[in-house]
């Protein structure tokens, strides 16, 4: 397994224990309502997505004998800043909810979240081509 897919694998699993935990301790003081939209993008965005990437990054076709897995800065560029745009989210989402006014915050984790999804598409558009 290439290095990339073990870093997207392991966020991944971070995210999903994150997310669960985080599920699991906000019903205990109360506040599943407000962390529901906050875990949700955990499961959803930081495991199931990043699970995705990494798999697929992993075993889509070869690209090229030089560059089998494209041009590999791409699919860095892709991890960084889903992971980054992540946890932007993970700390804005919860003040925006109790009413602390942080619409920047959840701007720029949208933001970097829509580069690494424009960067994967970019990197694995070409592994997809008909043989």
């Amino acid at each position: 397994m290439p290095t990339i897919s073990r870093w997207f694998v392991r966020s991944a699993l971070a995210s999903l224990l994150l997310g669960l935990g985080l599920g699991a301790a906000s019903g205990w003081w109360g506040g599943a309502g407000l962390l529901a939209p906050t875990v949700l993008h955990l499961l959803v965005v930081g495991w199931l997505t990043q699970m995705v990437f990494g798999v697929a990054f992993w075993l889509f076709p070869k690209y090229s004998t030089d560059q089998p897995r494209g041009p590999e800065w791409l699919a860095w560029i892709c991890w960084g800043s889903l992971n980054v745009g992540v946890l932007v989210r993970v700390v804005a989402e919860p003040l925006a909810a109790a009413g602390r006014p942080v619409p920047a915050a959840l701007i720029v984790s949208a933001l970097l979240q829509l580069v690494a999804a424009i960067a994967f598409a970019v990197n694995t558009w070409p592994r997809t081509r008909a043989r």
